[in-house]
């Protein structure tokens, strides 16, 4: 079960490795080739069905330490950060010129800035971030 779940490490990067120079091979090759299109939306499904897969070769004395808990100012940075940055991908997605690339580059830039501000926010008020907590007024009968 452990080797399963190295080899499945290995074929991630794989994979992740294989669709982005496909990704490469898309964007630089004129004219575009049918062959690329599709390896490159095979290796990416090849890649998020090991990332489905993974989770379940994992052994169950791993399973509780597999998923730490992480900290509301990693975690609210890493929001931030990945919604940024596809918003930036997807801004720049078919672009012709050079100069076509400043507002993704602006919304990248604005976005590390944010993330930044975040971590610092959340960083200092993490005791007041979390999971929600009812207290019971005194004196109430329901909780006697």
């Amino acid at each position: 079960m452990e080797t399963a779940l190295k080899i499945l490490n290995v074929l991630r990067f794989v994979c992740l490795g294989a669709w982005g120079v496909l990704l490469y091979l898309h964007a630089t090759l004129n004219p575009s080739v049918p062959e690329v299109e599709q390896l490159r939306w095979w290796t990416f499904m090849g890649f998020l069905l090991i990332m489905i897969v993974g989770p379940f070769f994992t052994p169950q004395s791993q399973r509780s330490s597999f998923h730490p808990d992480i900290s509301p100012a990693l975690s609210g940075s890493i929001v931030v950060l990945a919604t940024g940055f596809i918003v930036a991908v997807a801004l720049g997605w078919g672009f012709s010129q050079t100069t076509d690339l400043v507002v993704p580059v602006l919304v990248a830039i604005l976005t590390l800035a944010a993330a930044w501000l975040v971590f610092r926010y959340a960083s200092g008020n993490a005791d007041e971030i979390g999971e929600a907590r009812f207290v019971a007024p005194r004196g109430d009968s329901a909780g006697e």
